[in-house]
């Protein structure tokens, strides 16, 4: 099924962007099926989320849905008002040749639908991306129901270049690039605090790496990835910022900036949190059939983002058949207040 697009106002150009990027089935697919090793892991999470705070029968709208990936993960029971949204209707279309879905192309700031219609909007890997959140988050509270909820779920970390859309005088280390990068957290410093701190390195070549960084912080940062040991490069940066106060510093974890920033932006908008933290899980049960692509493992892992596979050294000497699954995400939960 497909409903009209009901147009709006125009995009957020950076927005527009962001969507444009994602516009390709293909990679979507891709990392779906990433994701299939721990589906059953993650479908516990987020099913328990849906049992706890959505009663059955309400109205649920995702946003950012891609091809609809989180629709298989929540109940069914929670299906038969259901509709997946997405900027990019080619990605929902080509997710209609797997999954039955109700699709329709929305803006998270523009969303087609009646003030005070929705019991609940959803996504997931969302709203971390979005160049304007406040925007969208006034827009959720909008179009939800008096006591409708807003449920955000985040298994993968939000990158370096929107947490400097808030923090414009910052400079986040290190660069998210590369799987390495990525198991690091990321740490912030004020741009006058690092022309101080360049004044304690020794090494011509690493100060005049941080030089650079100051006056074009992307092709700086492409130029020492660019080098043969980025680890290195990485390391020395750590160092640095290990030697400044920590009055100096920013947003030491990113989930936790990223929890920060939906509290402010969607008690701004009008709404009350109801959670904000991590939940986690571990399912141990018989290999199922999509795990036969990696018949040489024996537990999956997603853990503060990053999808790995390991054998389990207790199943291995047991020859069991069995796998364990293990998933850890954000969950952000927060209600509009019933009408007075």
């Amino acid at each position: 099924m497909t409903t009209e697009d009901k147009g709006g106002k125009p995009i957020d150009p950076k927005e527009l962007k962001l969507a444009l990027e994602w516009n390709d089935p293909d990679a979507l697919k891709l990392i779906e099926e990433d994701r299939y090793p721990v589906q059953r892991a993650l479908s516990k999470v987020i099913g328990n989320v849906f049992m706890q705070h959505i009663p059955q029968g309400a109205s649920i709208y995702e946003v950012g849905a891609g091809q609809g990936y989180l629709k298989d993960l929540i109940p069914t029971e929670y299906h038969t008002d259901y509709v997946s949204s997405d900027f990019n209707i080619d990605n929902l279309r080509a997710g209609q040749k797997r999954r039955e879905l109700t699709i329709e192309r929305a803006s998270a700031t523009d969303l087609p639908l009646a003030d005070n219609s929705k019991d609940c909007i959803v996504n997931m890997d969302v709203y971390d991306n979005l160049p304007d959140l406040q925007s969208a988050m006034n827009e959720a509270q909008r179009v939800l129901k008096p006591g409708g909820k807003f449920i955000h779920i985040q298994v993968n970390y939000p990158s370096d270049d929107i947490v400097s859309y808030d923090y414009p005088g910052y400079i986040f280390f290190p660069p998210r690039i590369g799987e390495f990068m990525q198991q690091h957290t990321m740490i912030g410093v004020k741009r006058e605090d690092l022309i101080t701190g360049i004044s304690y390195i020794t090494t011509p070549l690493f100060k005049e790496v941080i030089q650079d960084l100051l006056v074009n912080r992307e092709e700086a940062l492409i130029d020492a990835l660019s080098k043969p040991d980025p680890k290195t490069f990485s390391a020395l940066l750590n160092d640095l910022l290990d030697a400044m106060p920590i009055d100096k510093l920013a947003i030491s974890s990113l989930p936790d900036y990223l929890r920060t920033k939906l509290e402010r932006t969607l008690t701004q908008a009008g709404l009350t949190i109801v959670e904000s933290g991590f939940r986690s899980t571990s399912i141990r049960a018989p290999r199922a059939e999509i795990h036969a692509t990696t018949p040489q493992s024996n537990e999956f892992s997603m853990e503060n983002g990053i999808a790995s596979r390991f054998l389990n050294a207790e199943l291995g000497l047991s020859q069991s058949t069995d796998i364990i699954e293990k998933a850890t995400v954000l969950v952000f939960v927060a209600q509009k207040p019933q009408a007075k």
